[in-house]
């Protein structure tokens, strides 16, 4: 397997007083399903942003899909998420006056690309929600919307999916059901994904787990 995530030496300063992310090394292998654990505050997240390059100031070398994300430019760095990056967040982000449809098609709207219904179609069956694709996304159930999310994720056919606690708004129940999809476009489709969370209930699903630790990794798992 060849790394289609690789962090070397990372670190990430808010001001001169506050460092986030202390020398942070790692690599994912394609295929991989890696869950980063840690308390609230430790840099997960923040690391989660510079991967998927939502977070351009920081010092190190971050190479993504084997593009080094520090030697990009902002229209390349945007072209990169468009095309290799998928982002799921614990809020959802939907916009709530469309319907699930036009939601799952906005990547193509950013991208610039003809909506193709065909996809949208392909991306709702992967979760399940074809039957409420002209619904809008304020009538959603938590569970529906973060599947409605995920849909939207795999519209520009993404290597790595990267997910910022994407339980953490929903009950036992439906948040397995979230992990067990997960877990199937990881093995069916092939995709590496990367999931933020503090719930043992994902982190015990992943094919392995890394421990953050006030801005560093403090080891890893299975």
């Amino acid at each position: 397997m060849s790394s289609l995530v690789h962090v070397r030496e990372l670190y990430k300063d808010y001001g001169r007083r506050t460092t986030v992310l202390r020398g942070v090394d790692l690599a994912v292998e394609a295929g991989e399903l890696v869950a980063v654990v840690g308390e609230s505050g430790c840099g997960k997240t923040t690391l989660l942003n510079v991967i998927g390059g939502l977070d351009r100031r920081f010092r190190g070398s971050v190479t993504v899909c084997g593009q080094a994300l520090e030697r990009l430019s902002d229209g390349q760095l945007s072209a990169l998420r468009g095309s290799e990056i998928g982002f799921v967040f614990q809020h959802f982000a939907l916009l709530e006056h469309l319907s699930v449809a036009e939601n799952v098609a906005l990547p193509g709207l950013f991208a610039k690309t003809a909506r193709e219904p065909s996809r949208v179609e392909r991306c709702l069956e992967e979760v399940g929600l074809v039957e409420r694709a002209t619904a809008l996304a304020r009538h959603l159930s938590g569970g529906q919307k973060q599947r409605v999310a995920i849909a939207r994720a795999l519209y520009n056919k993404p290597r790595l999916l990267l997910c910022d606690e994407p339980t953490g708004n929903l009950d036992s129940v439906t948040g397995r059901q979230i992990i067990e999809l997960f877990e199937r476009l990881n093995r069916e489709l092939e995709l590496t994904l990367v999931l933020v969370t503090h719930e043992p209930r994902v982190s015990q699903r992943a094919s392995r787990v890394v421990q953050m630790t006030d801005g560093q990794l403090a080891g890893e798992g299975d």
